[in-house]
């Protein structure tokens, strides 16, 4: 079993943390405390792949940011550093972080060519 991931306290909400590639094997992380969270942080540069510069055909963050909601049935807020890597080809693109409701909903979604800042209320939850 991998281990510990409970949540931290903050501001009165319990933040846990599913980090890069965790997004793969959930099931693994079932047990470790994430379960508690509140809220999940999602840390990671995620590469979605196209057919053109124009058309995206897999959606990596939506994907992963959908996955761990549903899993954990809590909000998740997605973070990345793309200027890190930004331009790896012209059929990846990263960027395009997600924030995704309780229920799968995605309720915002930066750009995947440039910079962006989301702002989340959890105050505002559908759940």
């Amino acid at each position: 079993m991998p281990e510990r991931k409970d949540p931290v306290q903050l501001g009165g909400y319990a933040f846990g943390f599913v980090v890069c590639s965790e997004v793969s094997t959930l099931e693994q992380l079932e047990g470790t405390g994430i379960e508690k969270s509140d809220v999940v942080i999602w840390p990671s540069v995620t590469s979605n792949h196209f057919n053109s510069p124009e058309w995206g055909t897999r959606d990596n963050c939506r994907l992963g940011g959908v996955a761990i909601a549903k899993k954990f049935n809590t909000p998740v807020l997605q973070s990345s550093y793309s200027t890190y890597v930004r331009d790896l080809e012209e059929t990846a693109k990263l960027g395009g972080i997600v924030i995704v409701d309780a229920d799968g909903t995605i309720l915002d979604q930066a750009p995947y060519d440039g910079e962006a800042f989301l702002a989340y209320d959890l105050d505002q939850s559908t759940t």
